[in-house]
């Protein structure tokens, strides 16, 4: 039996995926947070480059493998109906700005589909949950590491 909810029928393989590929996210940004105390925002210091470089790549890192699964995981949590995008694009000719163009969109959606915005509804909660999930994860795992001694260099 299909469910109403695409996330929870032909979606689920997506969603499945968008916590999967959560654990690099969660690992670098762990790495960023437990090096970020050894950094001195106070003043410019080339000797700590290293130490830096990697703090920041990490964050970089963290931040672009969270980026990429949202909006992969986006792509695929609702089916959009038929012309959207083509109207989407209109819109967009005409020169609207993007709130415009969401406001649009969302009501050609409920016109046409409404069990769609349900579907971006139950995506957004879950993307938010587990973006809170991520960071409470890895400034946990950077606490626990600098609370049992573990220091760089």
């Amino acid at each position: 039996m299909e469910s109403d909810m695409h996330i929870f029928g032909k979606g689920r393989g997506a969603f499945l995926e968008f916590l999967r590929n959560l654990t690099p996210s969660v690992l670098f940004a762990s790495v960023a947070l437990f090096l970020l105390p050894s950094l001195d925002m106070g003043r410019i210091d080339f000797q700590n480059w290293a130490v830096t470089g990697s703090c920041f790549g990490c964050f970089l890192v963290a931040g672009a493998s969270l980026w990429a699964n949202i909006s992969a995981f986006l792509e695929q949590a609702a089916e959009a109906p038929v012309g959207l995008a083509r109207a989407g694009r209109r819109l967009h000719r005409r020169g609207h700005s993007w709130p415009c163009l969401l406001v649009g969109v969302a009501c050609l959606t409920w016109r046409r589909k409404k069990t769609t915005l349900m579907d971006l509804s139950v995506a957004f909660v879950v993307i938010w949950s587990v973006g809170m999930g991520v960071f409470w994860a890895a400034g946990n795992a950077a606490v626990a590491a600098l609370r049992n001694g573990l220091r760089i260099g």
